[in-house]
């Protein structure tokens, strides 16, 4: 099972999506320098990403191509444009350790089960910003981890497998006893081989939120 369920952006373009994207190229500038106000030089290779997924999925999901390619671009660029700020600003105020922590949380075999994570993790006596901010950060990749995408505008269902999955790493379950209280709510099947790519998804989403 892939987490976020977002497999455009693992693929590389088609032949057809790469003549799009060609054909395309100087809608996503233009974007950049007159929606966003952007300059170019400084913001290409953290965009250029965004933009060719973008592509991809227009391709991909038929409700996104209910709209204009550029309103579907506009939507992309500006999440990736601000998440990239969210990142930044970040990156100066979350200690460091705090990372560690919830990194390793991640690892599924952790010794904090009777813990809720955003309370141990986020420690009360830092300033009230760096709580708010980490607390912020939390749910975006939370809610990364466990939403399906499937229209031009994003996330769109919860997938509660995923989300039992997440929920149960979090708590302190290890890998094995991760698998077996999913297995009794779904009986899907899933081994342990398949918690580990979705550990795997978690991980990565994580590092991409916390910009690490």
């Amino acid at each position: 099972m892939n987490a976020n369920n977002k497999n455009y952006s693992i693929r590389p373009l088609t032949e057809e999506e790469r003549v799009f994207a060609e054909e395309h190229y100087s809608l996503f500038f233009y974007i950049m320098r007159n929606n966003l106000h952007l300059d170019p030089e400084e913001w290409y290779d953290i965009l250029i990403i965004p933009y060719l997924d973008a592509v991809k999925k227009y391709h991909e999901y038929e409700s996104a191509r209910k709209y204009a390619f550029g309103t579907v671009l506009k939507n992309k660029l500006y999440t990736a444009f601000t998440n990239e700020l969210k990142r930044r600003r970040a990156k100066k105020v979350i200690p460091d350790d705090k990372l560690a922590s919830i990194d390793y949380m991640l690892e599924g075999d952790n010794p904090f089960a009777e813990y809720r994570v955003e309370d141990w993790w986020i420690d009360k006596k830092i300033n009230v910003e760096r709580q708010v901010i980490l607390r912020e950060l939390f749910q975006e990749f939370y809610n990364k981890c466990i939403y399906c995408d499937s229209d031009a505008w994003g996330d769109d269902h919860i997938n509660d497998y995923l989300k039992c999955e997440l929920d149960l790493l979090l708590k302190g379950y290890t890998r094995r006893q991760t698998n077996k209280e999913t297995e009794k709510i779904f009986n899907n099947g899933y081994s342990v081989k398949d918690l580990d790519f979705d550990l795997k998804e978690f991980r990565k989403i994580f590092k991409e939120v916390f910009g690490i």
